[in-house]
């Protein structure tokens, strides 16, 4: 009688070392989300200060920006940025995103590709988005080992008793 007690508690023993090594997984993991997530707030705020110097410049060269782009040049959205939800992020990503490229366009067509400061200010928000999209595939594959070890078959009923969520995936 005492060896299948031995070997429940073994079993049982196993199970809650195997549950501590997830939760100190997923600990680290969530503590490497948040950090890459304020790193991607960051190079956003970084990028749309330098599109705003870009936009100065430009319409300082006399360049004809269209009024959607000064609307997008103007918005107050990075002060509060990392209170703001994954979808609403990707937006103001992607406002950041057409308005470079459509400052890129304005710029050639004006022939601002040969003016030093213009060729600066535009590999500046090159390496800036090479940077962001660096963080951005990093923080997806986090994300990815996070919602691998919530979902494993060990953690499940922990996910539920929790209440614990997938992480979303930036694209």
């Amino acid at each position: 009688m005492d060896i299948p007690i031995i070997i429940i508690s073994s079993i049982l023993g196993l199970y809650a070392f195997i549950i501590f090594i997830i939760v100190i997984q997923l600990l680290k993991t969530n503590s490497k989300l948040k950090r890459r997530n304020h790193g991607i707030n960051v190079i956003l705020a970084q990028k749309y200060h330098i599109l705003v110097i870009l936009g100065n410049y430009m319409e300082e060269k006399n360049a004809k920006l269209p009024s959607k782009i000064k609307e997008a040049l103007s918005m107050n959205d990075f002060g509060d940025i990392k209170n703001k939800s994954t979808q609403e992020v990707l937006s103001i990503k992607n406002v950041l995103m057409n308005t470079l490229n459509t400052l890129f366009y304005i710029g050639e067509q004006n022939g601002l590709n040969e003016d030093p400061k213009y060729v600066t200010l535009k590999n500046s928000l090159k390496d800036v988005d090479a940077n962001h999209r660096k963080e951005i595939a990093l923080f997806n594959a986090d994300a990815t080992a996070y919602n691998y070890w919530v979902n494993s078959l060990l953690f499940k009923p922990f996910k539920f008793l929790f209440k614990l969520k997938d992480k979303e995936v930036l694209y």
